[in-house]
């Protein structure tokens, strides 16, 4: 009887959280740490931006102050979970793909790995939510420039966080403002997450 091949198992790392944690970094640097099994890593962009997805209207809401909604936000979830899913039907040889998307809420999380597994059973979503201490999250947002979330927004980003519980088995938490530089923050995120891996 011929052996049947084996499928491999596939990752797509969910990099979560309110702005100013550092979203866009830490997704990058995984991105380029884990750069021979990316299937990116040939790209412009070694990682998907899940801000380069919203649509304009979301971004004028968020860019007049007003907070998105559910409504806004679905579409949003299910065109990322789409994209980041379809990457892997390309010729690149790779076994993860990295994004980052603030994913607040439990829905938000459960819609984006519901959806990922729906179009690949084969594909392993795991999320890392980073959170941190609000007055240097607003510090960090304020230094900004040139960017459509202003600081106003991390209020209504932080009421609307539901931090992931010990249910959620997929997900590492990560204190992003306990650490005294950012290699120390990647080399812990690496560390856990290879237990994953």
């Amino acid at each position: 009887m011929p052996l049947l091949p084996v499928q491999l198992m596939k990752y797509i790392v969910i990099v979560g959280g309110p702005c100013g944690t550092g979203k866009s970094t830490v997704a990058h640097e995984l991105a380029l740490h884990y750069k021979d099994r990316n299937i990116l890593r040939d790209e412009k962009e070694v990682y998907i931006e899940g801000d380069s997805f919203h649509s304009h209207a979301n971004i004028e809401k968020m860019s007049s102050g007003i907070p998105l909604t559910d409504e806004d936000r679905l579409p949003w979830l299910i065109t990322l979970a789409r994209y980041s899913s379809q990457q892997f039907t390309k010729e690149n040889s790779g076994d993860i793909c990295f994004l980052s998307c603030s994913a607040l809420k439990k829905k938000y999380r459960d819609l984006l790995i519901q959806t990922i597994t729906k179009i690949n059973p084969d594909i392993h979503p795991i999320v890392i939510f980073l959170h941190g201490d609000p007055e240097v999250l607003y510090k960090r947002v304020s230094g900004r420039k040139n960017h459509f979330m202003k600081p106003q927004m991390i209020k209504s980003q932080l009421d609307t966080t539901e931090p992931p519980d010990s249910f959620e088995l997929s997900c590492i938490p990560i204190d992003t403002t306990s650490y005294s530089t950012i290699k120390d923050e990647i080399d812990d995120v690496i560390g856990r997450l290879n237990k994953y891996l």
